[in-house]
């Protein structure tokens, strides 16, 4: 299992568990887009964030959308 220290955000929990089951690191899904653009400036004031998804899906903001 690999050791990170940032925070990870993904789409939903299948993606949560599979990353589990890798990585060691505080793993957040954020299924709704809203949810994920409160929940990324909030993890972001503790620790870097990683945001893993689909980049193919139009309905889930892209990362400079919910950073700025």
């Amino acid at each position: 299992m690999v050791k990170i220290k940032e925070a990870i955000v993904v789409e939903g929990r299948y993606d949560k568990n599979t990353l589990s089951q890798i990585v060691d690191a505080p793993i957040f899904d954020a299924v709704e887009p809203e949810k994920l653009a409160k929940l990324v400036p909030v993890v972001a004031a503790y620790t870097a964030v990683m945001i893993c998804g689909d980049i193919y899906d139009k309905s889930v903001p892209s990362a400079e959308a919910v950073i700025s």
